[in-house]
């Protein structure tokens, strides 16, 4: 395509390439004066403008801004200030959501230390009453038999009474 356009004895431009062009004037006179190939000349005359004109809207100069750049630019700033305002609101929601979690952690640990102090007061007061019942159990064991018995402990402590 671009090697239609150069002729060997001049100097030509591949429009294609991302060279840098020459401006659009010098490239008129550059062309005119090319004689005989003039109907070439207006074509790539033709053909250089378009890729001007495609090259400026791809690389907008910062002096002129399209009102599709500026309501772009508008649109990514409410965009932006919208999505800040709603993670700052989301991030106020989770650092309540931790506070609470922390109180319940404490909650649930303070729950969990108080049941383990009521199962060893349980357990010490369940084998203090142990012990005592096994007291009780042996002291009522030992009256039972001395009851039962008491008789025949008589005559064996005092072998003596009966003689006299």
């Amino acid at each position: 395509m671009a090697s239609d356009r150069v002729n060997s004895g001049s100097k030509g431009f591949d429009f294609g390439s991302d060279d840098i062009l020459c401006s659009y004037d010098d490239f008129a006179n550059q062309d005119s004066s090319n004689g005989p190939n003039s109907d070439h000349a207006i074509a790539a005359n033709k053909e250089f403008h378009k890729t001007r004109m495609a090259r400026s809207s791809v690389f907008p100069t910062s002096s002129y801004s399209p009102p599709e750049d500026s309501l772009s630019q508008d649109i990514n700033a409410t965009l932006e200030s919208t999505m800040k305002k709603y993670s700052d609101n989301m991030m106020r929601f989770l650092e309540g959501i931790s506070s609470r979690l922390s109180q319940l952690e404490l909650y649930c640990y303070n729950l969990d230390k108080t049941i383990g102090e009521m199962r060893s007061d349980l357990t010490r007061d369940n084998d203090e009453a142990d012990v005592k019942l096994r007291s009780m159990d042996k002291h009522l064991q030992e009256d039972w038999l001395l009851e039962l018995f008491h008789p025949v402990f008589d005559v064996r402590l005092h072998p003596f009474h009966h003689e006299l």
